[in-house]
């Protein structure tokens, strides 16, 4: 049986969120302002150093040009250096396309928040287009900005995490209504402003101890303040080996 930790619903002031999304913007702002131009300048330097090498000529045309050229194994040897120096810019365009995204996520405007769930689609994809296990299924109910910004950020990074670390075949994000046992069974049967919804995040790679997560996991640490923050029931479930589950309920109506 997976081991579990629930986070129960507690009471927060609304300026608890709000500092925890000036943070998130200030970030953001840090991101966009300091980092990125850095990513950028770099990338720029090593394609301008690309084109410069590539200016040499191969020994065997060397003499008929007017470019410099090189003689021996000099020539294949710097070639394996632009090479490198490809791959590296690769790595930095990747690094501000993810800069970029975590932009987009901390900004999240008004109109998006009516329909986070198709803008967290994008963000994902938008983040790893090659990715292909990801299933989205169902729909979360219409949710006050406050919680939508939760969920969204909690999702967000629930995936994040999976895509990047729990080598994973499969990874699942789940709407679904909630049963609770100590409540009516089911939640049609219930009065329409006490059903609940659940959203889970699920993947069926390596796994955890939650019991032995340490504080330096700021993914996890992350998702926890967020849930705290506007009071949702949060449960992170897994163990060495997999499963894991990261399930969020939200009171519909």
């Amino acid at each position: 049986m997976p081991d579990s930790h629930s986070f129960p619903n507690r009471d927060s002031s609304p300026s608890a969120q709000d500092l925890a999304e000036s943070v998130s913007l200030g970030f953001a702002a840090d991101l966009h302002d300091d980092l990125v131009p850095l990513l950028f300048v770099a990338r720029q330097s090593l394609l301008n150093q690309c084109e410069q090498i590539q200016k040499f000529e191969p020994p065997d045309s060397a003499e008929s040009s007017s470019l410099p050229g090189l003689t021996g194994d000099a020539f294949d040897v710097l070639q394996d250096h632009v090479e490198n120096l490809r791959q590296i810019e690769a790595w930095l365009s990747k690094a501000m396309e993810v800069s970029r995204g975590l932009i987009r996520q901390a900004h999240l405007e008004e109109e998006e928040l009516l329909l986070w769930w198709d803008a967290l689609q994008r963000m994902i994809d938008s983040l790893y287009p090659d990715e292909d296990r990801v299933t989205w299924i169902g729909q979360p109910p219409n949710c006050p900005s406050p919680i939508a910004k939760a969920l969204y950020r909690i999702a967000g990074e629930a995936l994040r995490n999976a895509i990047r670390h729990s080598g994973a075949k499969c990874i699942t994000a789940k709407w679904e209504s909630a049963v609770d046992d100590q409540e009516t069974p089911t939640p049609e049967s219930r009065p329409l402003g006490d059903r609940r919804t659940r959203m889970s995040i699920t993947d069926d790679g390596v796994g955890f101890d939650p019991k032995t997560v340490g504080k330096d996991r700021f993914g996890l640490a992350g998702i926890r303040m967020r849930a705290a923050l506007v009071g949702l029931p949060l449960t992170i479930q897994s163990e060495p080996g997999g499963p894991t589950t990261i399930t969020v309920d939200v009171r519909a109506g």
